[in-house]
């Protein structure tokens, strides 16, 4: 009997999404499934329509089932390796230039689902779950800011090189790596918006640390262990960031509606940093800036 696989992303509070980071799957999307120990790593394809429904790239090497043996079905997005092999396991490192574009994030977003299949139920649907951790960070204008500038925006905090295994769902990070930021620049076109994949970890007792350049001045706001302890996995973690009007800076920023959506929900709080020019506090080890303009910072009076 030949098995039939739809595929759907599921979050622990049973809302449904059809995609990793948008919110359909688009064709040519692949995904591999293994059916007990013998059909191992196959490789299907999403190739449109309605149902979400996959189909084998190669039809004959569909997955079928013999006799009225009960199989366990593992699959997991996007797909590596080949058919009929074990995969193995998947070096990640969630650098700046692996994720500056959506493209390149979708390929980050590793996805694991587990079923069962048998005689009595060959239309096996898999509910993916969100491997890694996300942190969404919107830039708003606050009042008097008619519009913002290019944001060069980085994220510090965690260690980015780890690995993800495509037959257990689990990722494991690199404990000897160092911790790095996670960069990019923040325009109109991507309307502001920073989107970082990371992997799940224990945050350091630094904490998580966003700096911003915008107009040559730089800002920081500080998330604390207390505040984020940890990245979990299928959690995102978003963040907007409002740019006010300052005495001494032209501009304020300040953390508002703090909650962790869309993969599990649960309100963060509300951050209100007091933002100071980079280089000012002796106890803040700022990122490497050595790509932005405008380092040296003159402080403007308070009137």
């Amino acid at each position: 009997m030949k098995v039939t696989f739809s595929a759907v992303i599921e979050n622990p509070e049973n809302t449904v999404l059809t995609r990793a980071t948008a919110t359909s799957w688009e064709k040519g999307d692949l995904i591999g499934i293994t059916c007990g120990d013998k059909q191992i790593n196959v490789p299907y394809e999403y190739t449109g329509g309605s149902g979400n429904y996959f189909k084998a790239i190669d039809r004959t090497k569909e997955i079928w089932l013999m006799g009225t043996e009960e199989y366990n079905v593992s699959a997991y997005h996007p797909y590596s390796g080949e058919s009929g092999s074990t995969p193995e396991k998947i070096a990640i490192e969630t650098t700046s230039e692996n994720q500056d574009t959506e493209e390149k994030r979708q390929q980050l977003d590793y996805l694991y689902a587990t079923a069962v299949a048998n005689r009595d139920n060959p239309d096996v649907q898999l509910a993916f779950k969100h491997v890694m951790s996300r942190i969404m960070l919107t830039f708003k204008a606050g009042e008097e800011i008619e519009s913002l500038s290019d944001i060069d925006c980085y994220i510090t905090g965690a260690k980015l090189l780890g690995t993800f295994d495509p037959n257990t769902g689990e990722t494991t990070v690199n404990e000897e790596a160092e911790i790095e930021s996670v960069n990019q620049v923040l325009t109109a076109s991507n309307n502001h918006t920073m989107v970082a994949f990371l992997l799940p970890q224990i945050i350091s007792s630094r904490g998580v640390l966003i700096e911003a350049g915008m107009n040559g001045i730089y800002y920081k706001v500080e998330l604390p262990t207390a505040d984020l302890p940890e990245l979990k996995s299928g959690y995102s973690y978003n963040y907007t960031i409002v740019a006010d009007k300052y005495n001494d800076n032209p501009v304020k920023l300040t953390i508002t509606d703090t909650e962790i959506i869309p993969w599990v929900n649960n309100d963060g709080g509300t951050y209100n940093p007091d933002p100071s020019l980079a280089g000012t506090e002796g106890d803040i080890i700022p990122s490497d800036w050595e790509n932005m303009e405008n380092e040296d910072i003159v402080p403007v009076e308070k009137r």
